[in-house]
């Protein structure tokens, strides 16, 4: 007798065993899970990985536009310098464009997986 199961060989056991066994085997059969195989996983695994990175390009140059943005106010304000305004005006419409770029353009990189 095993010490981990008390009841193995017990009656109960064999009259479950004998009654329900087989259709219990037939519904396990009949419901597998399914398994992807390994290629599958593997481009799950990269089309995750690149959405999170586009993801965190996005929210780095929503950052640095916002901080343009401030920073040229700031300028703006303390300063009154049309210069400055300017330039930092410039560089936040170069980072718009760059930002519409990244976001709406199609660019199609084919990732391998690293073993």
């Amino acid at each position: 007798m095993d010490n981990d199961n008390p009841y193995k060989g017990s009656d109960d056991e064999r009259w479950f065993d004998s009654r329900v066994g087989d259709s219990l085997k037939q519904f396990d059969d009949a419901h597998k899970p399914y398994t992807p195989d390994r290629f599958e996983f593997e481009a799950l695994v990269g089309a995750h990985k690149q959405a999170l990175r586009r993801k965190q390009w996005k929210e780095l140059l929503l950052l640095w536009l916002i901080g343009c943005f401030l920073f040229g106010g700031m300028m703006w304000v303390l300063e009154r310098d049309i210069v400055w305004f300017a330039i930092l005006q410039a560089v936040i419409a170069c980072a718009a464009v760059g930002y519409v770029a990244v976001m709406f353009g199609k660019k199609k990189v084919s990732h391998r997986w690293n073993r």
